[in-house]
């Protein structure tokens, strides 16, 4: 039996960066809460002299609320700002939020039987998980200015009520949202000694999650009223380990499939982000009348004003083939020992990402005229052009919506690694591992960070829906990486008084060092304006 309370208070606390270049430490940054308790149960009982029957029960308890500072409003209120490419500038448009409040139980039984050379498992795993969050969004309003000097002719002296800006984004609806998820699984396994040095383990596994739906729904596309869920998540799994060379070196292979669980952020987006149960309006300045409905800086529209106009409002939904991720993973190592202490252990690892989560806009229609930029240098002369194919405004499939973003699976990954590592046993005071790695991780453009776990931001492809055509070294890819650690206990004084066993020896030196590559870096090129004509 064992319990867990913790209360975290951290002002100004949601970044945590030691530097900050963006001005996310005042503009992005709030205070910050966590409580959380945690109470587990477990009962063990010997059913017979080849029978263990263990029982576990768990209580989880999170709740995280993050606010805004008073310390770090500025004068401008509420509302998030950006100008001229620069964010920050107002305050975080995801604050107040309670992010979630999450009460999760769990129940789970396992069985072992050893029988002869056979040792088997059985196990049942149930979870009921819900989540209560409240988040408006950007209910204070969002305005974003081509230039300072736009910005500053709005923000003083405004007295014909000019409106400057060049877009206007504001969301509306209920922002308290409940959603539950059901998991139920169970595994079976059996470890086989076929001989002294040879050892099979295989087994499956099952699990299925049953998913909360939506009730408010929006009648104009049905499917968001449905969150696609499989029952077909059979996991098998199958090891071996050979001990040869009088048992000097060991043989270890190893392959498996792996389910990731659905995402309760995710889930919480299709609730949301239906048009209906929260409506986030985004509007353009190069549109008169979308210019027209929108507010005079630094004011933001009224509840009552719910209505925009045509294709301002974005709508986010599953597809109807949406399933959870899955991994399959295999390594093959082999073990050998140097001498008595000292052990070298060579390994290669593989890992193959399926059915990752991806986004694309089935209201973006065909690909309109090519528009070409100018690339200048740092004199602001003309050294090039960059000609590219653009989505616009006319081409939109249903005029009456923004973006249309589905969420669908239909993206990749994959993993390669080489792992060298040489262990040195404790001995003569000395305990120590050198562990190099060269791996190449790629996947088909995954981004990162929140944007892999509400998915409601759009498209993240440069063509829409073509996730093959991103494929290229993950955000995430570390090609090169050394870790070296130690542990050294030195016996000072071998006398076996008072002032030798409690002052002069049983110190310990120990050190960590790791030494990677750098991740790749991804250039990122911001807009500030409207970067074509009819933009969709």
């Amino acid at each position: 039996l064992s319990f867990n309370y913790l209360r975290w208070l951290s002002p100004n606390g949601i970044q945590t960066q030691a530097v900050r270049n963006d001005g996310a430490a005042v503009g992005g940054n709030g205070d910050s809460t966590v409580r959380a308790r945690y109470g587990r149960l477990s009962w063990m009982s010997i059913l017979s002299p080849a029978k263990l029957n263990e029982f576990r029960f768990g209580w989880f308890k999170d709740r995280q609320y993050d606010d805004h500072s008073a310390k770090l409003i500025p004068a401008t209120g509420f509302i998030t700002l950006t100008v001229q490419g620069q964010s920050n500038l107002g305050v975080p448009n995801y604050l107040p939020r309670l992010n979630p409040s999450e009460n999760r139980f769990q129940f789970a039984d396992n069985l072992t039987w050893t029988h002869g050379r056979h040792t088997a498992k059985f196990g049942l795993d149930v979870v009921h998980t819900l989540d209560v969050g409240v988040n408006l969004r950007n209910g204070f309003g969002t305005y974003s200015y081509a230039s300072f000097t736009d910005f500053a002719m709005d923000y003083s002296g405004n007295t014909t009520g000019g409106k400057r800006w060049t877009t206007y984004s504001q969301r509306f609806g209920e922002p308290r949202v409940e959603t539950a998820i059901r998991d139920l699984n169970w595994y079976a396994q059996d470890q086989f000694r076929i001989t002294p040095g040879l050892t099979l383990n295989y087994g499956l596994r099952h699990e299925v999650a049953y998913l909360p739906q939506p009730k408010i729904f929006n009648p104009d596309y049905p499917a968001t009223q449905r969150i696609p869920q499989t029952r077909r998540n059979l996991a098998p799994r199958l090891g071996l380990a050979w001990a040869f060379n009088q048992a000097k070196t060991v043989l270890r292979a190893g392959c498996g499939v792996f389910y990731a669980r659905y995402q309760g952020g995710l889930i919480n987006t299709f609730f949301l982000e239906n048009g209906v149960y929260q409506k986030e309006i985004s509007l353009s300045a190069n549109r008169p009348d979308e210019l027209a409905a929108g507010p005079v800086f630094p004011n933001r529209l009224a509840a009552t004003e719910r209505t925009p106009p045509a294709g301002t409002v974005a709508l986010t939904f599953a597809a109807g083939d949406f399933r959870n991720p899955y991994t399959q993973q295999g390594d093959l190592g082999l073990e050998h020992a140097l001498t008595p202490n000292l052990g070298l252990t060579i390994s290669y690892m593989w890992s193959r990402g399926v059915h990752l989560t991806t986004v694309q806009d089935l209201n973006m229609g065909a690909l309109g005229a090519p528009v070409t930029y100018r690339i200048l240098d740092t004199q602001g002369s003309t050294v090039g052009a960059y000609t590219t194919p653009t989505y616009r405004r006319a081409n939109r499939v249903d005029p009456r919506y923004q973006r249309l973003n589905v969420v669908d699976s239909g993206a990749n990954s994959y993993y390669n690694a080489l792992v060298v590592q040489l262990r040195k046993r404790f001995s003569r005071g000395l305990q120590a591992s050198v562990a190099y790695t060269w791996a190449h991780a790629i996947d088909w453009g995954q981004p990162a960070g929140s944007s892999n776990i509400f998915h409601s931001g759009g498209p993240s492809t440069l063509f829409n829906g073509d996730y093959r055509g991103e494929k290229g070294s993950s955000v995430l890819d570390q090609r090169h990486r050394l870790v070296v650690t130690s542990i050294y206990s030195p016996r000072l004084m071998r006398r076996d008084s008072a002032l030798a066993r409690f002052l002069v020896n049983g110190w310990q030196l120990s050190q960590i060092t790791t030494l990677a590559s750098a991740h790749p870096a991804t250039a990122t090129l911001i807009v500030s304006g409207f970067p074509f004509t009819d933009a969709a």
